[in-house]
Formats: structure tokens, sequence, C-alpha cells
């Protein structure tokens, strides 16, 4: 079963892939990246599960690598725009948070800068050629793409987190339903704030 599922997954995947690399909408780009995210991760685990550790370790992070390029695009063409100074202005304070504003220009650029993109935009600001205020209220198709923006921050935290956990389970031979049965075991007492922390043994002798 596992073998028929790696296949048909790969296959999905491949094709959501091409699809993801050429030219579409926004709306047609929010439905292609979540299903080549899903496929991307069940192909993944179907081959963890496999014992093919190391194949799935790799084959998610290329298909990390080709999910970024593509949501970067899309923050570039329908979030930040030409003019992301614009989120400086009243009239999006209702609708985009100082949060968003860094996540999402951290996500569109290679260099995360962190608070100081605010600066970055005040920069532009002051050599805008057009007035940020000029437009009375903010778009529907704005706010919809906001939305995505913020789901793909968060898509990008939970994909980068698979990829971790499958250099650990590489590293360590463990296929993912063992650490899973593992985990089973431990008592809901040594959980802290409902999650276990795992320690290398180097770092617990030192510790204690």
């Amino acid at each position: 079963m596992l073998i028929n599922s790696r296949q048909t997954l790969g296959e999905i995947h491949e094709s959501y892939k091409i699809r993801l690399l050429n030219e579409q909408s926004e709306f047609e780009f929010t439905t292609v990246e979540e299903y080549f995210s899903i496929t991307a991760l069940g192909n993944a685990i179907c081959s963890a599960e496999l014992g093919m550790l190391s194949t799935a370790k790799d084959d998610l992070q290329e298909s990390f690598t080709v999910w970024k390029n593509a949501s970067r695009s899309f923050f570039e063409s329908q979030v930040l725009t030409e003019y992301p100074e614009r989120f400086l202005s009243r009239r999006y304070a209702e609708f985009v948070t100082s949060r968003d504003i860094i996540g999402w220009m951290d996500f569109a650029l290679t260099e995360e800068r962190g608070i100081d993109n605010l600066d970055d935009l005040r920069n532009r600001v002051s050599s805008m050629s057009i007035d940020i205020g000029l437009f009375s209220k903010v778009s529907t198709e704005e706010t919809i793409n906001f939305g995505v923006a913020r789901k793909l921050v968060a898509r990008k935290q939970v994909l980068q987190g698979y990829i971790e956990q499958l250099k650990y389970l590489t590293d360590k031979s463990i296929r993912p339903s063992e650490l899973s049965d593992y985990i089973q075991t431990l008592s809901s007492e040594d959980q802290v704030e409902g999650c276990y922390l795992f320690l290398s043994n180097e770092f617990a002798t030192k510790a204690a």
C-alpha cells in the first residue's frame, strides 16, 4: 500500500509542480500550491516509512525550494507589489499589522531583516512619486491576498519543521511511525506546556 501510495502521490505531485511553475492567476495559485504541498508531504512520508529516509528528506527539500520560489513570486506581484511602503499608511492599519509587514518582507526577500524592514519602507516613503494616502479604501482582492500571505508564512514554518524532522530521522535511521510509537509510551507528566522536549545526550549531560 505504501509503495502504491508513494507512486500515485509522486505522479500527482509532479503534475502540480508543472502547474505551479507556469504563469497563473492568484486564485489558481492558492489551490495549486496547497495541493503541491500536501502531495509533497505525503510522498515524503511514504518514502520515509519505506525506509528511504534520505530520499524523503532530499525530495521534500527540493519541493520546498520550488514552493518557496513560486510563493515569493506571488508575494512580489500580488501582496507587496511595487509599493510595499503603502502598508505604512493609515488606511492599511485595520488590515495589516506590523508583524505581517515584517514577515511578508522576510518571506519575499532573500535576506531576513526582521524589524529593519520597517525602516527600509520608511526610507522608500520619502522618495515616493505618488501619495500613498490617495486611495479611499482597501480592495476586497487585496484583503483576500493578505489572507493567502498569512497562510503561506505559516506553511513555510510547517514545511521547514518537516524537513528538520526528516533530517533527524535520517541521522538516527528511524521511520516516522517508530518515533510516533515511542512518543506514545511517554508519560504526560513529562510534557512541557503540552509538548515533549528532546535533548541530545551531550546537552543533557552538561545540563545535569
